[in-house]
């Protein structure tokens, strides 16, 4: 009687076939197994702005501007400037809403204060073309990106203060209280003085959004 494993039936064909075909068969799924390993340890990490954090902002913000006088409201945005957080204050006018938001968007996407784009804008009229590059850019003082380890990740935008440097510094407030909660310095930057200069003067035109802004804090 033949035993199951004898030499002769090791040395058939047919096991020689299957044996091969099981060496494969495990170097296949070797291979695979490591390439699944590499493609995860390759994934990017990304730094996002969370919920509670986007809050934290513009309650700072909004805490800012009622301190000095001002009826405004902010809103937070993303690294891709989607909003992520919206507060208005009772009797900021409802402009206000578009013009913070406009503002976060476009301090996240130029990657600097939308004050420095209005000044830089009105001293060169070159640059005029940048408020038709998008629906949502609104090149007006008030607005602040944020950077966190030199990496933007969203912005702040306040409407409704009657010049846009007065919107500026309480938008630096909420991205101040941000960084505080994070541990991390000032990156960007600290707003400029609260002097009252009227947004259409720093511009350079008289637009409705200046004036309606002007307007703001006397709204019932």
């Amino acid at each position: 009687m033949q035993r199951p494993y004898s030499v002769a039936m090791w040395k058939s064909p047919v096991w020689k076939s299957m044996l091969v075909v099981q060496a494969v068969l495990l170097a296949l799924s070797l291979f695979l197994g490591a390439g699944q390993v590499q493609a995860q340890a390759s994934l990017p990490q990304e730094t996002y702005l969370p919920l509670d954090l986007a809050l934290q902002a513009a309650s700072a913000a909004l805490t800012q501007c009622q301190a000095d006088g001002y009826r405004v409201s902010v809103a937070v945005v993303d690294h891709g400037g989607v909003l992520k957080a919206l507060l208005r204050d009772n009797g900021a006018s409802t402009m206000s809403i578009s013009s913070g938001t406009r503002k976060a968007y476009t301090a996240v996407n130029f990657g600097r204060s939308t004050q420095e784009l209005a000044t830089a804008v009105a001293e060169n009229p070159a640059l005029e073309g940048l408020r038709q590059i998008d629906p949502q850019v609104l090149i007006l003082g008030g607005g602040l990106p944020i950077v966190v380890n030199d990496v933007i990740i969203g912005g702040v935008g306040v409407g409704g203060a009657p010049a846009g440097n007065l919107d500026e510094v309480c938008a630096q407030a909420g991205i101040n209280a941000l960084l505080a909660a994070t541990g991390g310095p000032a990156d960007s930057g600290t707003a400029g003085e609260a002097t009252a200069t009227p947004q259409a003067e720093e511009e350079g035109t008289a637009t409705p959004e200046a004036e309606a802004e002007a307007t703001a804090t006397s709204t019932p």
